[in-house]
């Protein structure tokens, strides 16, 4: 997917390609988290962008089928990156929602996502059947689509169903159809991951938000014709964001922990060594004990009911939710946004997190980071040169026990660069060169390090001619 952000935050007149493993990188206030939560709401949000436009198409196709059979190819082939541009335009109304700003922030945004060519093909390997039945369990209908057909089949199986609602189901059909293949899930590790580890029992924002009208109606001594009624402006109040959508949706997957424990992810079936390689960078395991909820038991510890996430180092907070995310929901195909993942971890873990990083993209998981850590992107630079695999870097690997799995090959990878554009006051993202033989050009870190080795320069030999 391919995205576009005009006047987005401190974002202006730029693109960005996502690839299998994408990082930005910049200075602190630069627009990286304008770039990265837009991204994710987007993604996170797809289907409510797309509803009213499938719905208009669904209710048409309807009516020029009888209701009998819809030709999905027919309709949609040439059309993804039309719907895409309008899913766009409405998202790019509701950008406030997304980062919980006031509506005149974002009001002059542009965000645009498309795919980089138009499919000349759609995929259809895959069958749909949706059985529709009362509230007695009483078929309905059916919405069916054969393996490798296009064809979308509407099976009336009663007279009952007056009150049945087709276009919304043949909506929500062709969006699972049509558009999940291009609409992975996506799971946000945010900043504020450390906090929500220790407060995740308190941070309950829908209670924190009903309490909140409740007092704010208790207060109001007036009354008008125009006030929105109680029942009304609580619901409202309830479901509206307060914290930007990205850190709430990672504070609430924190907050229900304990109920995903017990599920168990396709990563963790299907490739238990980055399982292992995780619990390794870590030096434990997390687990859930009976009456004390999410404990930490380290590896060599004497203490039998391990540590509380109170009891615990800031690291091992940090990567609760990654730890979780690995081990019960992760899939192949899905997109992991980690905003700083080197928070709270030291260099050593730093380059340990940037190999588990490697592996993730090599298995099948598309990564998106954002970072200031030279270490991590000196590692990943590492992992690229050793995929050269000439005799020397298999020795090379061999002597640092770098494995096969953790290699990485630059074509995967893409870096943007929070540049300052000075007549806007803006910033653009610039993309970086990625070479399989030098690794990654990241001109924001090799600055300040060649500064840094000037001044030290200076000081050593400045003091040994002193002498």
């Amino acid at each position: 997917m391919k995205f576009t952000f005009n006047n987005v935050g401190l974002i202006d007149k730029t693109k960005l390609d996502l690839a299998d493993l994408t990082i930005i990188c910049g200075e602190n206030n630069t627009g990286k988290t304008y770039a990265t939560y837009s991204i994710y709401g987007f993604y996170y949000n797809w289907k409510s962008h797309l509803r009213e436009e499938l719905q208009l198409i669904s209710k048409e196709a309807l009516k020029e089928s009888n209701g009998v059979q819809i030709d999905l190819n027919k309709i949609f082939l040439g059309k993804i990156n039309e719907l895409l541009k309008k899913a766009s335009e409405k998202y790019s109304k509701n950008l406030n929602q997304i980062f919980s700003s006031g509506e005149e922030f974002f009001k002059d945004s542009i965000f645009l996502a498309e795919l980089g060519k138009e499919p000349l093909e759609l995929n259809f390997t895959k069958d749909y059947l949706e059985e529709i039945s009362d509230a007695k369990g009483k078929p309905l209908a059916t919405i069916e689509k054969k393996e490798n057909s296009s064809i979308l089949e509407i099976l009336i199986t009663s007279n009952e169903q007056q009150d049945l609602d087709l276009t919304s189901r043949i909506a929500y059909a062709t969006a699972q159809i049509i558009f999940k293949p291009y609409f992975p899930d996506i799971f946000i590790s945010s900043t504020e991951r450390t906090g929500a580890a220790i407060f995740s029992k308190d941070l309950n924002f829908n209670e924190a938000r009903a309490l909140e009208v409740i007092a704010q109606q208790k207060d109001k001594k007036t009354k008008t014709k125009n006030d929105i009624p109680f029942g009304m402006k609580m619901f409202r109040g309830i479901f509206e964001n307060r914290y930007p959508q990205p850190v709430e949706n990672n504070v609430e997957f924190i907050r229900h922990i304990e109920d995903l424990e017990k599920d168990s992810s396709q990563v963790s079936k299907d490739c238990p060594e980055i399982i292992s390689a995780f619990e390794e960078m870590v030096g434990g395991k997390y687990r859930l004990v009976k009456n004390l909820g999410i404990r930490f038991f380290p590896k060599r510890s004497l203490i039998k009911k391990g540590f509380s996430m109170l009891e615990s180092s800031s690291a091992i907070r940090a990567l609760l939710d990654i730890n979780f995310y690995l081990k019960c929901a992760a899939e192949k195909g899905d997109i992991l946004v980690i905003d700083e993942p080197e928070l709270n971890l030291h260099p050593t873990n730093q380059r340990a997190f940037a190999r588990l990083i490697a592996r993730l993209v090599n298995y099948g998981i598309k990564v998106f980071v954002t970072t200031h850590s030279d270490y991590i992107i000196q590692e990943l630079n590492t992992l690229i040169m050793l995929n050269a695999r000439t005799d020397h870097a298999k020795k090379i690997q061999l002597k640092y026990n770098y494995k096969d799995e953790e290699l990485l090959s630059c074509d995967k990878i893409k870096l943007f660069t929070t540049t300052p554009d000075k007549k806007t006051k803006t910033y653009k993202l610039v993309e970086s060169s990625v070479d399989r033989e030098k690794g990654i050009e990241a001109k924001t870190f090799d600055k300040n390090i060649d500064e840094l080795n000037i001044i030290q320069q200076s000081i050593y030999y400045g003091v040994k001619q002193h002498q």
